[in-house]
C-alpha cells in the first residue's frame, strides 16, 4: 500500500519533519512507486541531516542500482555490512581487504543467500587476471557444483557455527563476493551474459532420460521463496500457472525446495495436470542434483528465487516472475526484459494490480511458441 503510506509519511513530517524513520519510509516508498526523483531528494535529505544514517544509504544504493546507477549504488551497496536487518558482518582477518590489485592469494567469502552466492560467481573469472590463486568460501550445499565449475579455483564450505568463519584461510588479502562488483562492473559494458556453472553430466543425462515424454517439452517449474523478509512477496502458487500446465505439448517437473506433495496433489486434482516430482532429487539440500534436474529440463519457468539463479547461470532458458514492487531485487534491475547476468534469462514484471496467473497467461504464448521452435529443432 505505497501510495497511501505515502500519504501517511508525508503527514506525519509536517508535524515532525526530524524523524529520520518517517523520511525513509517515505523515500523508500517513492522508489518503489519509481518516483526516483522525489525519493532522492528525501534521500539527499536524510543524507544532508544526519550523513551518519547508514540504512538511508543502504536502501538509496539498491534504488540505484536496480536503475543502472553502478558507480553511485555500489559505493552505497558497502553499507550493507552496517545494516542491522540484513544480519551480515564485514569479517576481521590478518590480512587486508582487497583493493583490486594484483595478489598471490585472494580469499572470497560468501554472504547473504544461495542466489546471491551464485550471481555474484559470474564475476570469477573476471577476479582471476588479477590473482594467482583464489580460495572461494560458500554456503556447503553450493561446494560441488562450486568447484565442478571453477576447478582452478579452491572452494571451501563456509562454517556456520563459528563466530570467527574459516579464520585460518592462509591468503594475502580477503573480500565478500558483493564487493567484487564495485571494481568489475562499474558500466553495463562490464556485463558478459554467459553460462558458467556447470551441472554434473552423468547425472543430467540420467534425470533427462527420466523426464523424456515424447513429443513434449520439459518445464521445470518453481514457484515459491522462503525468503523470511522479502518471500511472501516474491511467491505465487503453483495453481497460478493454471494457463501455461493446460496446454498442449508441455511436461512438468517440480524444482520447488520443500516439501510439495499436498500442493501438487491439490493442483492435480484442479487441472488434471500430473506435474512430476523426482524423489532422488532432494531439492532443499541437493543443489548440486538441482542443477542436474534443471539442465535436464527444456525450460525453466520459476518467480524470483534460488532456482531462477541456478538456471540463469547454467545458460537454461528460463522465464522469471518478478513482482511488481516489494520483493523485487535490484539484480533484475528496472525495467528489462533480459538479465545481463545471464543469458537465458527473460524477465517477466508484474504490472500494477496484476496477479501471478494473469501474469504467467500473459506470457504463455511466448513459452509454447519457444517449445514449438525447440520440437522443430529437435527434429531437424
Amino acid at each position: 500500500r505505497d501510495e497511501e503510506a505515502v500519504s501517511y509519511f508525508q503527514k506525519v513530517l509536517e508535524l515532525d519533519d526530524d524523524l529520520e524513520q518517517a523520511r525513509l519510509g517515505l523515500a523508500n516508498s517513492l522508489g518503489i512507486l519509481h518516483h526516483t526523483d522525489e525519493a532522492e531528494q528525501q534521500y539527499e535529505e536524510l543524507n544532508r541531516r544526519n550523513p551518519g544514517f547508514k540504512k538511508s544509504a543502504y536502501n538509496r544504493a539498491l534504488m540505484n542500482l536496480s536503475l543502472g546507477r553502478f558507480p553511485q549504488g555500489w559505493e552505497g551497496y558497502e553499507t550493507r555490512f552496517l545494516e542491522e536487518n540484513k544480519g551480515l558482518k564485514l569479517r576481521q582477518y590478518p590480512y587486508p581487504l582487497w583493493d583490486g590489485s594484483n595478489v598471490e592469494t585472494l580469499f572470497i567469502w560468501g554472504e547473504q543467500g544461495l542466489g546471491d552466492e551464485i550471481l555474484y560467481a559470474s564475476i570469477l573469472e573476471d577476479v582471476s587476471r588479477r590473482a594467482s590463486k583464489i580460495i572461494l568460501e560458500v554456503e556447503p550445499r553450493l561446494v560441488p557444483l562450486m568447484a565442478r565449475s571453477f576447478p582452478q579455483i579452491a572452494v571451501i564450505p563456509r562454517d556456520n557455527n563459528r563466530e570467527n568463519k574459516n579464520a585460518e584461510v592462509p591468503a594475502d588479502a580477503h573480500l565478500p563476493v558483493g564487493s567484487l562488483c564495485k571494481m568489475f562492473r562499474r558500466d553495463w559494458q562490464d556485463f558478459s551474459a554467459r553460462a558458467y556453472l556447470t551441472a554434473s553430466p552423468q547425472r543430467t543425462e540420467h534425470l533427462r532420460q527420466q523426464l523424456h515424454e515424447s513429443g513434449k517439452a520439459t518445464v521445470g517449474l518453481s514457484w515459491a521463496s522462503t525468503n523470511l523478509k522479502l518471500g511472501q512477496h516474491k511467491s505465487a502458487s503453483i495453481e497460478d500457472f493454471a494457463a501455461l500446465l493446460t496446454q498442449p505439448g508441455l511436461g512438468f517437473v517440480d524444482l520447488q525446495y520443500g516439501d510439495t506433495a499436498e500442493e501438487l496433489r491439490a493442483c492435480e486434482k484442479k487441472t488434471g495436470v500430473v506435474i512430476r516430482h523426482l524423489d532422488e532429487v532432494d531439492n532443499t539440500n541437493d543443489i548440486d542434483g538441482l542443477a542436474a534436474l534443471i539442465a535436464a529440463c527444456d525450460m525453466i519457468v520459476t518467480t524470483s528465487n534460488t532456482t531462477a539463479h541456478i538456471a540463469g547461470a547454467l545458460g537454461k532458458p528460463v522465464w522469471i516472475l518478478v513482482p511488481h514492487r516489494r520483493g523485487r531485487h535490484w539484480y533484475w534491475f528496472r525495467d528489462r526484459t533480459d538479465s545481463p547476468w545471464y543469458p537465458g534469462a527473460r524477465i517477466a514484471r508484474q504490472q500494477p494490480g496484476q496477479s501471478w496467473a494473469d501474469l504467467i497467461a500473459s506470457i504463455t504464448p511466448e513459452i509454447t511458441a519457444f517449445a514449438r521452435e525447440l520440437k522443430k529443432a529437435k527434429v531437424n
